[in-house]
């Protein structure tokens, strides 16, 4: 009886203590994402991205001859000056989420959209690592705004 009493009178005094800390009034402050735009032909793409040594996180939205687009969230690895990951989007006006892989080849402030063979396992969709990623004819060349 007397430990539960113990535990009952340090539970009521931690407890103020760490709802102090989850509901500070000190703003947290966001990570700036790097900006990216593209255009090829009458396509418009915007890349918002956090790039960090192993990782990248951020949103894509691509506009085709501005008559539908496909707009989701982008994240993976970084391998060197490639990353390498998933698009997650929804297509225009479509309720079902879509996924493929995507590669961008980093050259000073610009991204390159690679193209490559894709396969599925089991649905998993991911690049053939048989066949080399082609940045040459890339679909998309961003550059950082």
């Amino acid at each position: 009886m007397m430990r539960s009493k113990k535990s009952m009178v340090w539970f009521v005094l931690a407890t103020p203590i760490f709802l102090c800390g989850c509901f500070s009034d000190t703003p947290k402050v966001a990570k700036p994402q790097a900006r990216y735009t593209a255009i090829k032909n009458l396509d418009t793409a915007r890349l918002s991205v956090d790039i960090v040594p192993s990782t990248f996180k951020g949103v894509l939205q691509i506009n085709y001859d501005q008559t539908y687009k496909d707009s989701g969230d982008v994240q993976g690895i970084v391998k060197g000056d490639t990353l390498i990951g998933d698009y997650s989007y929804k297509h225009y006006k479509l309720k079902l989420w879509k996924r493929k892989p995507i590669a961008l080849l980093k050259k000073g402030d610009t991204l390159m959209m690679g193209e490559g063979i894709i396969k599925n396992t089991f649905g998993r969709i991911y690049f053939d690592q048989t066949v080399p990623i082609s940045y040459s004819s890339s679909s998309f060349v961003f550059v950082k705004q």
